[in-house]
């Protein structure tokens, strides 16, 4: 039984709490490893990269750490944790790539693309490049690596 209740963090738990269903980890997901070469860093938690974490909020987008809760579905209240988890990003120069998992009817993977912005008088590192891609997270980075442009995707 302790063995269980050790566990428990690492077990996808659904919370169900008037209707919101809240997670630790996406179901059945696996995430592959990308070889990007050396120019891109791989980072696999949120607070190793605090200027992702800071361009998020900054388009009001509330996205929880790896493993932390996030909503599985779209029902939501006042105090409900973020509907998008990070999952991982592929950090380059002039460039990132950012994996996350957003909940509801449409969830799944995204993977979005932000750009170098030095220019920022608050000095915002990150900017979102409005670029957006669904599918194998890492065919979906290649793809952004190589200049495939997306617009009119949740993000």
């Amino acid at each position: 039984m302790l063995n269980l209740i050790a566990a428990l963090p690492l077990v996808s738990l659904a919370l169900t709490q008037g209707g919101i269903e809240v997670v630790r980890r996406p179901p059945s997901l696996t995430l592959p490893t990308c070889r990007l070469g050396k120019q891109y860093r791989r980072v696999e938690r949120l607070n190793a990269a605090p200027a992702i974490a800071d361009e998020f909020a900054r388009q009001h987008l509330r996205i929880a750490e790896r493993d932390a809760p996030f909503r599985l579905n779209d029902v939501a209240a006042a105090t409900s944790p973020p509907e998008r988890q990070f999952l991982r990003a592929y950090m380059g120069r002039h460039e990132t790539i950012v994996w996350y998992y957003l909940g509801g009817l449409v969830g799944g993977v995204r993977v979005v693309r932000l750009i170098g912005d030095d220019r920022s008088a608050r000095g915002a590192r990150w900017h979102l490049s409005g670029d957006i891609l669904l599918g194998p997270p890492c065919a979906a980075t290649r793809a952004l690596l190589a200049g495939v442009r997306s617009t009119g995707q949740q993000f």
